[in-house]
């Protein structure tokens, strides 16, 4: 019984935590499943959102939000070939997709005919914190 007070009063003294305080401790999803499609020879050469200059034959990728530099592992769940990634780029501005990738990517993946696949996208790793000087 004094242990049950003891923890009742620790708690009202420190506060409970809240729902916005607990969000913070659980890890993300190991993978999404998302749609992906890819892009190539009527963009090569253009300057993607992050200053490169897009090459079709380079396995690299586009998303929303993943920060620049971000490796992935992006499995074709048709097949389940499977390719590393890096983002590079924004993108895709259409509806439930995830992914855009370059035409090297599709063609790992074994989708260039199709022009659209079912992908699993997992995160192996995220860019280092850029240091300023």
């Amino acid at each position: 019984m004094k242990l049950r007070l003891t923890i009742i009063a620790f708690i009202i003294l420190l506060g409970a935590p809240s729902k916005s305080d607990t969000k913070e401790y659980f890890p993300p999803p190991p993978y999404t499943v998302s749609r992906a499609s890819w892009y190539g020879q009527e963009f090569q050469g253009n300057e993607t959102a992050n200053g490169e200059h897009f090459n079709r034959n380079v396995t690299t990728a586009a998303n929303l939000t993943l920060p620049f530099g971000t490796i992935i592992r992006v499995t074709n769940l048709g097949n389940g070939k499977s390719v590393n990634l890096r983002i590079n780029d924004r993108g895709p501005y259409v509806a439930r997709r995830m992914l855009d990738i370059s035409q090297a990517a599709a063609k790992k993946l074994d989708f260039v005919d199709a022009g659209l696949a079912w992908v699993r996208v997992e995160i192996l790793s995220y860019p280092k914190p850029y240091k300023r000087h």
